[in-house]
């Protein structure tokens, strides 16, 4: 049903500012509903909005709106970017960036880290804020900003390089100018770079932002504009469009790589097709029935897709009398050219009637539509279409235009669609979007999970919880599991924190509504702080020693490197180390000699620190007591596994003769290693070239620990926050105080919840986590969850 052949890309992420709808899911709403984004102004709001008494005045001006709010606001401080630079952008460049920011979160990737080679494709309108708000006042806006960066900010060609900027993007990256079609282009010229290999991710949109027609228009008689301030797609009384402002970017990935890392598919791209109308129409300024149809005709070929599977085409649909009837009638020859016989089969619409026509931006605005009709399996109807263009005979056409939103119809296999767009001067672009194969679940987790929550201020923090609540109440059918993989490796990490840890999404909700819920974490720490962990590890007991050989056999990678282990350690046991612990299972520590009982302590300290390293959290110092101390001589690298095994076994046999170390031949020398060594034996850190392994041995047997003079000086860094591994009882017994220390939450130790609550006070302390690591090969799927809430401030320079 779902075939891959390797040329299929999947669009992971989406987002969208748009006239009437500030986000994807308001912009659905406005389609399902039917409603259009058109504001009809008094001629006191089109003057204050721009447009002369004298223009307001005249029989043929039309006093409407369709623009998309908030375009004087912008978060400044959140990108880094000077306010009074800021302010002189061209809003393009901010919403463009805003809006690519908003789409990696929705796609499940880290903006602030994307470890992915990523190209940024772009369309752009040109820069009517430039001529209209920032010329007029240029002498004195140069006194405070250059003359230069100025320019850029307000020119088209630097929307995409200014995201690769400000995202360390290193992929491809430019501005594509075709008029109209120039966002379904830049989307195209996205797939063939991936395609190609010159990126695996891609970033493509467009952007269109006009300040000149916020009063209104003026609709010339034989111009394109809209006489009675509407766009009627398809409509007996369309009289042409009227500009809106808005735009969107979708995040792209080739299918394969997608399925196999996990993403949220929202639809797969089949095939694209570009060409131009060449001079086989009337005019420059006309479309063309030949150079639309061939884009179809290439498109259907690229894809392998035949026209009859194709139940849905997002149309341009401009509610021009002379451009719908072309339009219609080169689909209506590439379906035929294909073998589309029957009629009425395909509905058709447009999102021109709901938002006017966003020019460089009207293609990804089609194709957002696409995309959510595909997935969500409904069609929404044509904004002000009352009767049919006569001019057009949708009976004898495979097309039927969709009055009200409706279910996608029946059909055999995926669902499937197409989107054509097509530009002033001739350049067409036909897309076919599929349906995205079934997700599997290839991950299955314990039973609570760490969900980490950050922003740069307690408001914004604030916002993310209620935002996230409302979302997962919205969507019970989300995943535990998915939610935490997504908050842990698809967000960047700021300064105030809160972590949660729920095993149900019931729980979940309750912690993000309810401050009083249990396992909640707070916590602040500078994301430019270095926040390394220390390991401790305390004396050999028996609930600790019992729970880590459990969590070794529940987890394979932990069986693996106990078994590799087990064989260097060479312990006076007949059997393998899965033998052993099968014994341990069935009869606890009963029979077992004190020594082994500490090697077997000490191997799997041992064990759990590699499977901590495994997954990304690697220590800069080790500290211990009692075997925990040899434990974190190991685990430096002072001395290898077998040596301090060797040492182990001797203290063992001189327990109450301290006097015959000095007989011992051949004992191991302490190296010096990168991770430092707290030792509770020593009380400081070990000077490897002043502590002979004879003299640390003596103190051993003797016992005499100094854990309070340890603590101290691993306070005195200043950056080290201590991780404790064993869920040890001394770490309780310190008077260490120091914010550096993380005191640990007693919890049964290496259960399920005593590792997440390590996760959590380490991730809230500032410690870097490798999610991916932390993960392996196996991973949760990424799932849609709301995007950062800006803070944004206003950002305008005001008409002259």
């Amino acid at each position: 049903m779902w075939e891959m052949n390797g040329t299929e890309i999947a669009v992971i992420g989406m987002s969208g500012r748009f006239p009437g709808a500030d986000s994807i899911e308001s912009y659905w709403e406005l389609l399902q509903k039917g409603k259009d984004a058109y504001k009809t102004l008094t001629p006191e709001e089109a003057v204050q909005f721009g447009a002369s008494e004298e223009l307001v005045g005249h029989p043929n001006f039309q006093r409407v709106q369709c623009a998309m709010d908030g375009i004087d606001q912008f978060d400044h401080d959140f990108f880094g970017i000077d306010k009074h630079l800021a302010a002189a952008a061209d809003p393009q460049h901010r919403v463009f960036l805003e809006c690519c920011w908003d789409a990696l979160e929705t796609a499940g990737y880290n903006p602030a880290k994307l470890d992915h080679v990523a190209g940024v494709y772009a369309a752009a309108d040109q820069s009517t804020y430039f001529i209209h708000n920032v010329l007029p006042h240029f002498h004195k806006l140069i006194e405070k900003t250059p003359q230069n960066e100025i320019e850029l900010a307000n020119s088209p060609d630097f929307v995409a390089t200014r995201v690769s900027y400000h995202l360390n993007l290193k992929g491809p990256s430019y501005t594509v100018k075709c008029a109209c079609s120039s966002a379904m282009v830049a989307v195209h010229n996205a797939c063939q770079a991936i395609l190609e290999g010159e990126c695996d991710m891609a970033l493509a949109g467009g952007i269109s932002i006009l300040v000149n027609h916020m009063g209104g228009y003026l609709a010339d008689e034989k111009g394109f504009y809209s006489k009675d301030g509407r766009i009627r797609p398809f409509d007996r009384d369309a009289t042409g469009f009227l500009r809106g402002s808005g735009g969107g970017v979708v995040v792209l990935k080739r299918l394969e790589d997608a399925v196999a890392e996990g993403d949220n598919i929202l639809a797969v791209i089949r095939g694209s097709a570009v060409c131009n109308d060449g001079g086989d129409k009337a005019k420059f300024i006309m479309p063309s029935v030949t150079g639309i149809a061939e884009s179809v005709v290439e498109a259907l070929a690229v894809s392998g897709i035949h026209a009859s599977s194709l139940r849905y085409v997002e149309a341009q649909g401009l509610g021009q009398p002379v451009s719908d009837p072309i339009e219609i009638r080169a689909l209506h020859n590439a379906f035929r050219a294909d073998g589309a016989l029957e009629n009425g089969f395909c509905l058709i619409g447009s999102a021109k009637g709901n938002i006017g026509h966003l020019s460089e931006a009207s293609g990804i605005a089609s194709l957002i539509k696409a995309v959510m009709a595909v997935q969500r399996a409904e069609i929404p109807g044509i904004a002000n279409l009352n009767h049919l263009n006569p001019n057009i005979d949708f009976e004898n056409t495979p097309f039927t235009p969709v009055r009200e939103t409706v279910s996608w119809p029946e059909c055999e296999g995926p669902r499937r669609a197409g989107v054509i767009n097509y530009g002033l001067g001739g350049t067409n672009v036909f897309m076919i979007l599929e349906q995205a194969p079934p997700k599997e679940r290839n991950f299955t987790h314990d039973q609570a999970y760490f969900f980490p929550l950050s922003a740069r201020s307690p408001e914004a923090l604030a916002c993310i919880r209620r935002d996230l609540a409302t979302h997962l109440e919205r969507h019970p059918e989300l995943h535990p599991a998915d939610v935490a993989f997504t908050l842990q490796a698809g967000r960047a990490k700021f300064d105030h924190r809160l972590g949660l840890v729920a095993g149900n999404m019931r729980d979940l909700i309750q912690a993000l509504r309810n401050d009083d819920a249990p396992l909640i974490w707070r916590g602040h720490s500078t994301v430019d702080e270095i926040c390394d962990p220390v390991f401790f590890y305390g004396t050999v007991e028996d609930e600790p020693l019992r729970a880590g050989l459990e969590l070794i056999q529940q987890q394979s990678i932990c069986q693996t490197i106990f078994e590799k282990v087990w064989t260097r350690a060479r312990l006076e046991w007949d059997g393998s180390g899965e033998a052993f612990l099968d014994h341990v299972h069935r009869n606890g520590f009963a029979g077992l000699s004190t020594y082994l009982k500490s090697a077997v302590y000490l191997l799997c300290c041992y064990v759990i620190t590699e499977w901590w390293r495994y997954r990304g959290i690697t220590p800069r110092a080790v500290a211990g007591l009692g075997v925990g101390d040899l434990v974190a001589g190991a685990v430096s690298g002072a001395a290898s596994l077998e040596q301090t095994l060797a040492i182990l076994k001797e203290c063992h046999k001189n327990i109450s003769a301290a006097d015959k170390l000095e007989n011992i031949p051949n004992l191991p020398t302490f190296h010096v290693s990168e991770i430092t060594w707290y030792s509770g034996l020593m009380g400081e850190e070990v000077a490897y070239k002043s502590v002979e392994v004879r003299d640390y041995m003596e103190r051993f047997i003797i016992g005499s620990w100094q854990l309070d003079a340890m603590m101290s000086h691993i306070e005195q860094t200043g950056f080290l926050r201590v991780f404790d591994i064993t869920g040890a009882s001394e770490l309780d017994r310190s008077i260490c105080t120091s914010a550096s220390a993380v005191a640990p939450r007693k919890q049964a130790p290496f259960s399920d919840i005593h590792l997440i609550t390590q996760i959590a006070e380490c991730w809230l302390s500032g410690i870097d986590i490798h999610w991916s690591q932390y993960y392996g090969k196996s991973h949760p799927n990424r799932v849609m969850l709301p995007s950062y809430p800006f803070e944004r401030q206003r950002c305008w320079v005001d008409r002259a």
